[in-house]
């Protein structure tokens, strides 16, 4: 079971995330957060495998709260989600540290099963999760881990 926490300024928005990925998903256990300093909180009550955010989060912009949480574990995986708009912002987010990046657009089911996998792929490179099946292809990757086509 991957133990995320969802952090997005919207909260019917968070919970209907954490539905699809706890119900449809199954392996996940979802906490959500609505502002920065709500995450924090909850990072230093609680330990994750992956931490999920928008690249605008209030209370802090998504490269500052991606700094914070890297300061406080290194083994926490990191993906951050963008608009279409914001390339440059995940170029940066990889280069600071981001375990992936996922480019919210389109079809919202395919989103979140896109999420789902991804979320998946970056806990089972720090080796926290295994799968029995392989996990190919990604929105945007880091330098060391290329894109490949969506499977």
């Amino acid at each position: 079971m991957i133990h995320a926490l969802l952090v997005y300024d919207d909260w019917a928005f968070l919970n209907v995330m954490r539905w699809i990925l706890e119900v449809q998903e199954s392996d996940f256990r979802i906490d959500i957060a609505v502002c920065a300093d709500e995450a924090i909180l909850k990072l230093l009550e609680d330990r994750y495998d992956v931490v999920v955010s928008d690249c605008k989060v209030p209370g802090t912009e998504g490269l500052e709260f991606l700094s914070e949480l890297k300061s406080r574990s290194s083994e926490t995986s990191f993906v951050m989600f963008i608009g279409r708009d914001s390339e440059e912002i995940a170029v940066e987010a990889l280069k600071n540290g981001a375990d992936g990046c996922l480019i919210w657009d389109g079809d919202p089911s395919s989103q979140y099963t896109e999420l789902g996998r991804l979320m998946r792929e970056t806990v089972s490179r720090r080796g926290e999760y295994k799968k029995d099946e392989p996990i190919s292809g990604c929105s945007i990757q880091s330098p060391d881990h290329p894109q490949t086509n969506r499977s």
